[in-house]
Order: structure tokens, then sequence, then C-alpha cells
């Protein structure tokens, strides 16, 4: 996809502001899409996309390119997960993994944490974590608080800044 396009191609047609993440189209590209109008369709998974020469784009690949000068060779992942927000601040080269290790969009339990279980009886709280197919007990505690901040100190250790944590989430 990116291939048939070249950078110098994207700049003379859009202009990205890196830092409001705004993409604009520079020249007039069709009747209805004048000079100056904003990138603003978001597909059904949430990525704002453009199209060029009926090449399907990523707007956030697309900024990438305009302000590197060059196609990302990875994937290009939001580090606040939100799939719109085309802040250069907010984009950063990854694998494949480290943007799955990303997501916010995973399930939140009874406790109210991402990680953290109720033991039998309600007194306790669990946590664990799995990796690669291999789940890690992470111990028992008192407070599901507790159990949450264990679970991100070891999410965080394995995953690094790409662990989408309760903090961060802002659910501690």
């Amino acid at each position: 996809m990116s291939d048939r396009i070249s950078v110098s191609e994207l700049k003379e047609k859009l202009r990205y502001d890196p830092e409001t993440g705004v993409l604009v189209w520079a020249v007039k590209v069709a009747n209805h899409i004048p000079a100056g109008r904003e990138i603003v369709h978001v597909d059904r998974e949430g990525y704002m996309r453009l199209y060029i020469r009926n090449n399907k784009l990523f707007a956030h690949r697309v900024a990438w390119a305009i302000h590197h000068n060059s196609w990302p060779e990875g994937v290009i992942d939001h580090k606040n997960g939100v799939r719109t927000d085309n802040r250069l601040c907010n984009l950063r080269n990854a694998t494949l993994q480290d943007n799955r290790h990303n997501r916010i969009d995973r399930p939140i339990g009874a406790s109210g944490y991402i990680g953290v279980n109720c033991c039998k009886g309600g007194q306790r709280w669990s946590t664990q974590i799995r990796l690669a197919k291999v789940t890690h007990y992470l111990g028992r505690f008192d407070d599901p608080i507790s159990a949450a901040i264990a679970y991100d100190r070891a999410l965080t250790y394995f995953h690094g800044e790409f662990a989408s944590t309760n903090f961060r989430l802002g659910l501690i």
C-alpha cells in the first residue's frame, strides 16, 4: 500500500501539523474535497483513513511518513491508545507484538482493575499475568489496589513502555 505512494507525493497533496496531529489537503483533490479540508474519516476500527489514487492509507502512517520523510518500516503505535490522536508525540515505531501489548480494550473484572480477580470467599484478591501461553501467578493481596499495582509492575517489567497498565488507564 505505502510503496505505491511516494513521500514526495504525500507532501504535495497534504499538510501535517505534528503538534495537533491534523492532516489537511494541500490541494483540491475532488469537487467535494477542496484544499484546506481536514482529514476526518474514521474507519470501523477507529483509525483515521484517507485515499490517494484509490490507495487506502492510515492517517497515522501518512503523518509519520511526512514528518520523517520515509514510510515507517514497522507498525506505528498510538502511545495513549487513542487511534485518532495523530500528534507526533503520540506516535512511535513498534513491532506488532508491542502494539498488541498497548491495547486499552482489555476486559476489566469485577474488581474494577485489569488482571485482578476476587478469591473464593471474597476476602482476598489475586493477580496473574499470561506470557507466551504461560500463566504466571503473582500472588494474593488484601485489597484490589495492591493486586493491581503488582499486576502493573509485572506488566511493565515484561512489556516496558508498551504496557497498558491500570495506572496508565486511570483505573488506579
